[in-house]
């Protein structure tokens, strides 16, 4: 499609380590570690197709699981979530997809307004529940550490004209709030848990 051809740029290109099938609108991801989904699908990531919206013939519309091996991708997609379409029509539609405290897979479908939760068919959990999250669970211990760990400091003012020294608390220096210490970027302005403006005053919602 370029004119003229540029085969200078074509040996440039950066390949990727994996690719999907055209306008599959891959929306969402997640790796299927310390889950509790079968053994067939214990090392690799769930992905989840939103699908084609201006085709001929619909692509996408599932769930995908692509198998890793030493932290890499091999072999092909493999459906897992399907039937979102039906006589032509899709009933749902994928976007995004994560792994929830018992170790299942949460599917969020923004067409069928709904929530698919995927599980072992034999009822299998994880041994001890936990989140796909760990930012806030870290923000909170960081936070936890820094009062427990903090200890009042004292300045020694040096004597003058023969006076005896005195010992006076100094003022330590201000903490940086916990969410900037993980991130490392510093709010704008004011408080680091406030946005201005609101995101609702930005995008309110409203009903497609």
């Amino acid at each position: 499609r370029v004119h003229p051809p540029r085969p200078d740029m074509v040996e440039r290109a950066i390949a990727p380590d994996y690719a999907l099938s055209s306008h599959v609108a891959a929306l969402g991801l997640t790796f299927s570690a310390n889950s509790a989904m079968p053994s067939a699908f214990a090392s690799g990531a769930f992905i989840g197709e939103h699908g084609s919206w201006n085709r001929d013939h619909f692509n996408g519309y599932k769930v995908v699981y692509v198998p890793f091996e030493n932290g890499k991708p091999v072999g092909k997609a493999q459906d897992v979530v399907t039937g979102f379409i039906e006589n032509d029509q899709a009933r749902g539609r994928p976007v995004g997809v994560g792994i929830d405290g018992t170790g299942a897979l949460l599917v969020a479908d923004d067409s069928g307004n709904t929530v698919w939760r995927v599980a072992n068919a034999d009822g299998t959990v994880i041994p001890q529940p936990i989140g796909t999250d760990q930012t806030a669970a870290t923000a909170q211990q960081a936070a936890t550490t820094d009062k427990t760990d903090r200890a009042p400091v004292a300045a020694v003012n040096p004597p003058a004209n023969g006076t005896t020294g005195s010992t006076e608390p100094a003022l330590a220096a201000p903490t940086a709030p916990a969410e900037e210490r993980l991130t490392g970027q510093a709010p704008v302005s004011g408080k680091s848990d406030t946005l201005q403006p609101s995101q609702t005053d930005i995008a309110p919602a409203a009903r497609p």
